[in-house]
């Protein structure tokens, strides 16, 4: 394989590959409704005929970078699964509703997704798999670790604050003063380990309507990580009070929002200490209503 060709038209494919999950979220929020996640709708005037058309698009591009990159079984592989999806009545157009949850999912984009992320990999000159799985597993071991620690978080720096002290023993390229730069802003994630170019970040959610607002973070991060050459793989760890929402359905949204392949979610439930609201904003409370009532009265 020419790992140059393949590398050079990556961002192509990813870029046609973003815009059919786009016209896929529409379809999915016009039977569903938005999720809250979403900060802005999306434009398609048929979103149906839209994925159709990028799937083909993104398929025939994929086929003449194969054929540079000599990878002739690829192509032959990727044209049978392409002869069995306009099999389907609807064709390219064809998505399937998920049975126990508001999800629908297209087949030949699942399939070209899986297909690029490979390409990807395969084209990376980086750092070992078990070097990886390495700080995955610490990641995953978040809530593991804070309790160890008898440390109960109140705010992500709680959690920085511990799982910097581990990674930077575990990891000697490890630097809490990750920086992404562009052109108008510079992007600071909350630590990294350069030799890795793994880039992560932690957000805490003490409860329901705070799950919203994390993804909604990640989702704005992911336009301005990206193209880094430094940064090349980011792992997001949600620090849930109680199982609000499974991991699953955090990668999903993150998928949809051009982050896959590149950007991981990891999701762990361990105790929290939300910040006490302010009785001041919030009125007396029924003590003290209590109180003032039985002095009135006396």
């Amino acid at each position: 394989m020419d790992n140059e060709a393949v590398r050079n038209a990556l961002s192509l494919l990813e870029g046609t590959l973003s815009r059919a999950t786009d016209a896929l979220s529409q379809l999915e929020a016009e039977a569903f409704g938005a999720p809250d996640s979403e900060t802005e709708p999306i434009g398609f005037e048929s979103p149906s005929d839209a994925l159709g058309s990028l799937l083909d698009d993104l398929k025939e591009s994929t086929a003449i970078i194969l054929d540079a990159a000599g990878m002739q079984a690829t192509i032959i592989s990727l044209n049978s699964a392409w002869i069995k999806f306009k099999a389907d009545k609807d064709g390219l157009k064809a998505t399937k509703k998920d049975p126990d949850s508001d999800y629908i999912y297209s087949l030949p984009l699942t399939y070209m997704r899986r297909l690029i992320t490979a390409l990807r990999s395969c084209t990376e000159d980086g750092p070992t798999v078990g070097e990886l799985k390495r700080l995955e597993e610490m990641l995953r071991r978040t809530h593991v670790l804070l309790h160890d620690r008898k440390e109960i978080p109140k705010k992500e720096h709680d959690v920085q604050k511990v799982m910097h002290d581990y990674l930077k023993a575990a990891f000697l390229s490890f630097t809490n003063d990750a920086r992404i730069h562009k052109r108008l802003k510079t992007f600071k994630p909350d630590c990294g380990v350069v030799d890795l170019g793994a880039a992560v970040e932690f957000k805490i959610v003490h409860d329901r309507a705070g799950v919203a607002t994390a993804i909604s973070g990640v989702i704005e991060d992911i336009g301005g990580y990206h193209g880094s050459r430094q940064w090349t793989r980011f792992y997001s760890v949600f620090y849930l009070s109680k199982p609000f929402m499974s991991e699953a359905e955090v990668q999903r949204d993150i998928d949809r929002s051009g982050g896959g392949g590149r950007w991981t979610a990891i999701v762990v439930n361990g105790a929290t200490k939300p910040k006490r609201k302010n009785p001041a904003a919030t009125g007396p409370t029924p003590t003290a209503v209590r109180k003032s009532r039985k002095a009135a009265g006396s």
